[in-house]
């Protein structure tokens, strides 16, 4: 089952999102889609199968790199970089 951003499009592991470049040097990256299992390199998407819902979320900023879990998506949720 995908799951969409706000506006419609389909969310993809890889995808970069806002706050990303903007904020205090961010950079937020999709890392796996948990309803489908689908997952950039270096991450296994059945791990969070578990979860149910939502996506993984690495972020990077100067403190290092950290995962959030997201279950729901929502506004705050804007694509800056479609995954290649």
């Amino acid at each position: 089952m995908a799951i969409y951003y706000p506006h419609g499009e389909e969310i993809r592991a890889g995808d970069e999102l806002a706050p990303g470049r903007e904020v205090d040097g961010q950079v937020a990256r999709v890392v796996v889609v948990i309803p489908t299992s689908e997952a950039v390199p270096g991450y296994d998407g059945s791990k969070w199968a578990y979860l149910q819902t939502g996506v993984m979320v690495e972020h990077t900023n100067a403190n290092g790199t950290f995962l959030v879990h997201y279950p729901e998506i929502d506004e705050d949720f804007e694509l800056l970089r479609r995954a290649e």
